[in-house]
């Protein structure tokens, strides 16, 4: 999945690649994470899954669709690329 995010909004691509989740930011680094993100550390931003959710609009609603979203966030947590809250550490691409 890819997520774009300019000016406080945020879009997300490639929904149905499960394998990598990324964060590019257009424009000004610093207005690009509106409150759906945290940046973590200077490469790295901490977005909650029910955001995620949110964000992939109706294909969420899929059954088939979640098991294979939920056995990502799974598998972000067994790497430790989660935060105590659930929130996945994300990699912005462009930096």
């Amino acid at each position: 999945m890819k997520i774009q995010a300019e000016r406080g909004v945020a879009t997300i691509d490639e929904l149905d690649d499960f394998t990598s989740l990324s964060l590019e930011i257009i424009g000004p680094q610093d207005a690009a994470i509106g409150p759906w993100g945290r940046w973590v550390d200077s490469a790295h931003v901490a977005i909650g899954p029910h955001i995620l959710l949110e964000l992939a609009g109706d294909v969420a609603d899929d059954p088939d669709w979640r098991d294979r979203f939920s056995s990502m966030i799974s598998y972000a947590r067994t790497k430790g690329w989660s935060d105590e809250y659930g929130a996945v550490r994300i990699h912005v691409a462009n930096l």
